[in-house]
């Protein structure tokens, strides 16, 4: 279920909440703010139509390693006072230039902050508090507006550079965000792009696995996988999330969703997280900790090393030693502390049964590829279960395709699993050329930027209703004690339902629903969600509020207040 819009009607007057988007542009330009990585990727409406192929990425380099790709760091940089000062690779080596000069402490830092919106049920966002590096906070409608600020204000630059000329109105603008994300950080993402000077009418929202399903679909080189009657599964692996959804082929060209997206936070990050957990036994944890803590560039030239190492791992020669380069100043550190310690340059340790040697040489260490790779277990692990939950089940019986996209879709270890996992099932990644699965969502959201909604029929991820009051029901309503109004029984807070849990909608379906006004009603009608397929009453721990609409008074005592729910 996307977003919803709603009409209402009273004393014979209609509103109608949902925005026309403009259909006068030039331009699509995306935008993709992820966990670990962002970036942006545009192209012009004639170049789409006579090239669908034919988009622009940036091409950002990392000065730490001179390494250049189609995306930049997701990190942002703000003075003491608060004021932005930089975003990505630039933020990164402005803020450990800082560390190296002890100037960094007054300095707010945020690094992976996408994920702190992976929650369920989440309260109001205008109040929502990010904490930086330092443990000063911020608030996280201002870090995420500058984060989507830059990105829009670097595209306009590149724009020009390129020799491209249109005014802004003319480009429409698509935020990509997770899947499986509740509604409410979907709309602190769209709020967050309209602060950041993105008007609402010049914008839209792509979800990732969606995108990446538009660019494979539409790529010459993989439409033969997509006839009527198919059914697959798109896995949107990035660093932080897993958004997982799966389509059914209709006749002509749409697709029609067979489960409600679903995933969880098994991303690239967590196989970061247990090669430092092996660190920590080489090093000490406390001294790994000590090492992150004053010696902050080296840690991050740590981190980089493990992002690149770990990308490199294929799924063969278990027993070929795997390297690891170890920054100076950790070695250093270690061998003060180590004097007094008579510590080994070789540390054996168990896994699950197994024993592992750790040697140390000069600037690095080496241990088996078979126990680098035991780092992706745990997050690969979550991901085989999950897929397996979905294709055993009966609405998954005949899928015979998965399509793995997504930065740590890149892994042949993420890959190789999944395909040895499901032999049954043709595994494939949206590429051109080598590395492509991570640019798929950027890319198809540019498609998608352009009129490219192949989704026809979605699934419901969550109950919808409203709250009303009705007269008590003992059999409903037994749990609840009546209250006596103008000497009826009454029962508040009941659960309205009006779409369900699961339940397939189509594209643009509309969704009536006529409730009684009460004489001293407020003209406040409040909208909620459920995890339960039939909820009964809105305060249940499962239901939560989304969202409110008012309606102007006066209007007559008796009338009715029409709702139409369109779905997105």
């Amino acid at each position: 279920m996307g977003n919803f819009t709603s009409t209402e009607k009273a004393e014979g007057k209609e509103v109608n909440a949902q925005q026309e988007l403009e259909e006068d542009y030039l331009f699509v330009a995306a935008i993709d703010l992820g966990t670990t990585y962002s970036g942006y990727s545009f192209s012009s409406r004639d170049d789409h139509k006579s090239n669908p192929n034919s988009h622009h990425l940036r091409q950002w380099r990392d000065p730490s390693n001179n390494h250049v790709s189609n995306k930049t760091s997701t990190c942002i940089l703000f003075d003491p006072k608060g004021e932005f000062n930089s975003f990505g690779f630039e933020a990164e080596e402005k803020f450990y230039h800082l560390a190296e000069d002890n100037k960094h402490e007054d300095w707010y830092y945020f690094k992976s902050f996408k994920m702190q919106l992976y929650k369920k049920n989440l309260d109001d966002l205008r109040d929502f508090q990010l904490t930086a590096k330092n443990g000063k906070t911020m608030y996280g409608l201002n870090v995420f507006s500058q984060s989507i600020r830059y990105l829009k204000d670097a595209f306009l630059r590149h724009f020009e550079e390129a020799g491209f000329k249109c005014e802004k109105q003319d480009i429409r603008w698509v935020l990509t965000v997770p899947a499986i994300w509740p509604e409410e950080a979907i709309s602190f993402m769209r709020k967050a792009a309209e602060k950041a000077g993105i008007i609402e009418q010049q914008m839209k929202i792509c979800l990732e696995p969606e995108a990446a399903t538009i660019f494979t679909y539409e790529s010459e080189s993989k439409k033969h996988l997509f006839h009527p009657g198919r059914k697959f599964i798109v896995v949107d692996a990035g660093g932080g999330t897993v958004d997982v959804t799966s389509y059914e082929v209709l006749k002509g060209k749409g697709l029609k969703e067979l489960f409600p997206p679903s995933g969880g936070d098994w991303g690239g990050n967590r196989v970061n997280e247990e090669f430092l957990s092996l660190l920590g036994v080489l090093f000490g944890t406390d001294g790994l900790k000590e090492f992150r803590r004053s010696n902050s560039s080296e840690y991050h030239e740590l981190e980089k090393s493990i992002e690149i190492s770990k990308g490199m791992l294929k799924d063969d020669d278990d027993d070929t030693d795997f390297t690891l380069k170890i920054p100076s100043a950790l070695w250093n550190m270690d061998r003060h502390r180590s004097e007094n310690n008579n510590k080994s340059n070789e540390i054996i340790i168990e896994r699950e049964g197994e024993t592992y040697r750790i040697k140390r040489k000069t600037d690095k260490i080496r241990f088996s590829r078979k126990l680098a790779k035991a780092c992706f277990k745990q997050p690969i692990s979550c991901i085989l279960q999950h897929l397996r939950s979905l294709l055993n089940c009966s609405t998954g019986q005949g899928i015979e395709l998965i399509i793995m996209a997504g930065g740590f879709s890149n892994s042949m270890i993420l890959l190789d699993a999944v395909k040895k996992a499901f032999p049954n099932v043709q595994v494939v990644t949206p590429h051109f050329q080598e590395g492509e699965a991570a640019w798929s969502v950027l890319r198809g959201a540019v498609y998608f930027g352009h009129g490219s909604n192949l989704i026809e029929y979605r699934r419901c991820k969550k109950t919808y209703g409203f709250e009303i009051t009705l007269p008590y029901d003992v059999k409903r309503h037994g749990e609840r004690q009546p209250v006596k109004v103008n000497g009826e029984n009454r029962c508040f807070k009941v659960f309205k339902k009006i779409i369900e849990k699961n339940e397939p909608l189509k594209e643009n379906e509309t969704r009536t629903e006529t409730v009684g006004i009460e004489p001293d009603w407020d003209g406040n009608l409040q909208f909620y969600a459920s995890d339960k397929k039939n909820p009964v009453f809105t305060d249940e721990e499962s239901s939560w509020m989304f969202g409110k609409i008012h309606v102007d008074k006066p209007f007559p005592k008796r009338s009715g207040l029409e709702i139409k729910i369109f779905s997105a």
